[in-house]
């Protein structure tokens, strides 16, 4: 299995356009715009497969700031046919080993959506340590439909690589 780390704009915008067409809510400009603004640190990382990609970064917390840590942000797959386990694991072995190169203490695979990431994270051995809640704060925060990504945001992308 093929994994590269992510370092070219066309990798970006397959990214960015894999994310926005699997989760409606995503905005593909602030994904971009961050992305960008990330690009620089050594502390975030992007890499995908063929079908999948992975952001992850290393912190620490404010009350162990001598314990570095990994945070997965995102593990987003292009398919939804089951078929891209073998990506996602070589993903998950690659930031494992990137963390330990980093020096981690702690590698977070977390989920922001509603994915369930049990089964892939038991192939690895991790353990489980805790639940987290969301509370809404306003009834007006439903998601939005997805929208074309369309020739704008492509012009867009396309001048703000450039900065």
């Amino acid at each position: 299995m093929r994994v590269w780390r992510v370092q070219e704009r066309s990798d970006v915008l397959w990214c960015v356009c894999a994310a926005q067409q699997k989760y409606p809510a995503f905005d593909a400009y602030a994904a971009l715009a961050w992305g960008l603004a990330m690009s620089a640190s050594d502390c975030v990382a992007i890499w995908r497969t063929e079908d999948a990609f992975l952001i992850a970064t290393v912190s620490q917390r404010f009350y162990l700031p001598e314990e570095n840590r990994c945070d997965v942000l995102f593990l987003c797959s292009a398919r939804d046919d089951g078929r891209s386990a073998a990506s996602l694991m070589a993903l998950v072995r690659t930031v494992r080993d990137w963390a330990v190169e980093k020096g981690c203490a702690s590698l977070d695979l977390g989920c922001e959506t509603d994915e369930d990431l049990g089964p892939l994270a038991r192939r690895i051995g991790p353990s489980w340590r805790r639940l987290s809640y969301v509370i809404p704060l306003s009834r007006d925060s439903a998601l939005s439909e997805p929208r074309d990504l369309g020739e704008e945001f492509y012009k867009w992308a396309n001048t703000a690589w450039r900065v």
